[in-house]
């Protein structure tokens, strides 16, 4: 199944949280789960490259830092630059893939599939 959409959430259960859902027209048509995949990748050898080092609390920190500024970004603004949106996903991503935040109603990063098939739409939501 093709993947549709992405929600992510951090805090969302506080008014200083953020919620944001992305879906592939934000993407030239086919270039969505590539880009995804790549930034998977991309926090994953970020990930290595700290933990390699030792340092991995360090990123952590950072990451964390980000998304508390993202945060306030959002509530100062309304808005998120597009830049800021695929760190929000990498972020929370990564955070979930290492159990440093909990998956939940609240926090996690859920990757929407679907498929149209004879008018039914069937979808799947994964954390991966």
């Amino acid at each position: 199944m093709p993947l549709n959409k992405i929600t992510v959430f951090y805090k969302n259960d506080t008014d200083q949280g953020i919620g944001l859902e992305m879906n592939q027209d934000a993407f030239k048509k086919g270039k969505f789960e590539g880009v995804v995949e790549n930034l998977k990748d991309t926090y994953t050898r970020m990930w290595n490259d700290f933990a390699n080092k030792n340092k991995s609390d360090e990123l952590v920190k950072n990451i964390l830092l980000q998304l508390e500024q993202m945060c306030k970004e959002k509530n100062e603004t309304g808005e998120l630059s597009f830049e800021s949106c695929l760190d929000l996903i990498g972020d929370v991503w990564l955070l979930t893939q290492k159990n440093i935040i909990e998956t939940n109603d609240f926090n996690g990063c859920f990757f929407h599939y679907t498929k149209i098939q004879n008018g039914i739409t069937i979808s799947v939501v994964r954390t991966e």
